[in-house]
């Protein structure tokens, strides 16, 4: 159920020719059975132009409530350079920290062509 609602998210953001998108939460974890994913989209597109408008206005559950998010895709899907929650970093230099030790870790990149 997870990997077929990415696939609709992807497919969702490619409507607004979004380049890539990363992945993070339990999904890229060794966990047997995760529970979620954690998804952050680049908000330009390949010509450099940031795609809020179209995305916003064509797609509402890309800035609807963490809530709504994860009933609809059991995701959390954010905008790769709006301030996180603490409002210190973007979402994509925030997904990059351990939340334990506040460390630098990985996450995946999809490019979307």
């Amino acid at each position: 159920m997870l990997f077929a609602n990415l696939l609709k998210v992807i497919d969702l953001l490619k409507k607004f020719h979004c380049k890539a998108i990363y992945v993070d939460g339990s999904y890229v974890t060794s966990k047997e059975l995760p529970n979620d994913i954690d998804v952050c989209w680049e908000d330009e597109d390949e010509n450099g132009e940031d795609i809020y408008d179209h995305a916003e206005l064509m797609a509402p559950i890309l800035f609807a409530s963490k809530e709504e998010q994860q009933q609809k895709y059991n995701m959390d899907i954010l905008p790769a350079h709006f301030k996180s929650i603490k409002g210190k970093t973007f979402f994509i230099n925030y997904f990059q920290l351990d939340k334990e030790t506040d460390l630098p870790k990985g996450i995946i990149k999809i490019k979307i062509h």
